[in-house]
């Protein structure tokens, strides 16, 4: 199954078309690859193209949310924050139009958070729809729009000022 944003809901293009449509970031996933961390976000890009390419934007990916340093890792030799990081990292990798981020900072200290917070930010001034679901107020609140819902319904949709 495919599963695609409609041409009406996406931003306008911007850069190369996205190899991928949808990303998700969740805070645990335990179906991740038993893998070193940069193989893990480079099986995310895919199978299409050329090794050599998707290797460096696996790489970029991973250096972008700062665990260069760890790419050789597998997950049981990373902590908490760095194994959710690699998970931005896979999602970030295949380009999408579209990143729904299942508390994308849960895992991670103060300072690592807003500098994932911010990550998301850029993607988004570049023209990458963000959608993030938390409980964390502050999170909610550096959202450049929120959205309250209880019981399936929606209680407020208004815009922030971040």
């Amino acid at each position: 199954m495919t599963s695609t944003v409609p041409a009406w809901a996406r931003p306008p293009a911007v850069g190369p078309a996205p190899v991928v449509e949808l990303a998700g970031v969740v805070k645990e996933y335990p179906g991740d690859p038993p893998v070193a961390a940069l193989a893990g976000v480079d099986l995310r890009i895919g199978r299409g193209g050329r090794a050599a390419e998707r290797r460096q934007l696996a790489q970029a990916a991973i250096e972008r949310v700062g665990l260069g340093h760890r790419a050789g890792h597998r997950p049981n030799q990373l902590s908490g924050g760095e194994q959710q990081r690699t998970a931005i990292a896979r999602a970030l990798a295949g380009r999408p139009a579209l990143v729904m981020a299942d508390e994308p900072t849960g895992n991670l200290d103060t300072a690592t958070g807003a500098s994932i917070l911010e990550l998301l930010r850029e993607l988004h001034r570049d023209g990458t729809t963000i959608l993030v679901i938390t409980h964390d107020r502050d999170v909610a609140a550096a959202m450049d729009r929120r959205i309250e819902i209880r019981d399936g319904r929606i209680l407020r949709d208004t815009p922030t000022s971040s």
